[in-house]
């Protein structure tokens, strides 16, 4: 962590070495090593965010499905399953628009909207970043009708679920929702959403 927070990408080869080691060192190369699920899951998210890190992103997005076979296959064994399954949902298909992988991500998103919750908390963590992810795709691909009829779902279950009006988070999918109506030409239904920001209680 120390060596990532002092991570230069634009100065700093010797860095980015130093993260290469880290990431091939056998503790972290193969999670045959870990000595149960809960350790092999964590060696899975720190090496990801090495690579990530040292700008690997085509072997970031290999890893990230690794992982996710991997959560898949050990339910039962992990602490909070539904976190770890979202949170390698959201990361490999935000790292697939990222990359022009718009066919793969918009299916990993639909995934990532269904993951199963079993609190309050893990549902609305998932509502929430599916959902960032979800109009980011429209936004990028420039499906605003499509992204209009998504929208107006999201916002009958926004209505549901009080909790989530509270949440930071929740203005990244207004402002995107606002691009989105903006882009179908649809301007005062995206003032009705950046209205929503700017409204909001500070």
């Amino acid at each position: 962590l120390e060596l990532l927070m002092r991570l230069d990408f634009q100065k700093s080869l010797r860095n980015r070495k130093e993260l290469l080691k880290l990431t091939n060192g056998p503790l972290l190369k193969n999670e045959k090593n870990g000595l149960s699920a809960a350790a092999i899951k964590e060696g899975f998210f720190t090496r990801l965010l090495l690579m990530y890190a040292g700008g690997d992103f085509e072997g970031t997005l290999k890893e990230l499905k690794r992982a996710l076979t991997f959560i898949e296959s050990s339910y039962s064994k992990l602490d909070f399953p539904e976190y770890h399954h979202a949170a390698v949902l959201s990361n490999l298909s935000a790292r697939q628009m990222e990359t022009g992988r718009f066919k793969e991500a918009i299916v990993n998103i639909e995934k990532h909207k269904n993951v199963p919750s079993r609190s309050i908390t893990a549902r609305d963590y998932t509502f929430i970043f599916s959902h960032i992810n979800l109009t980011n795709y429209y936004l990028a691909t420039g499906e605003f009708e499509k992204g209009i009829i998504a929208i107006r779902d999201m916002e009958e279950q926004i209505n549901k679920f009080k909790s989530l009006i509270h949440h930071h988070a929740i203005y990244v999918i207004y402002f995107n929702a606002a691009g989105i109506f903006f882009g179908a030409g649809h301007y005062e239904r995206a003032l009705h959403w950046i209205r929503k920001i700017t409204n909001a209680p500070a």
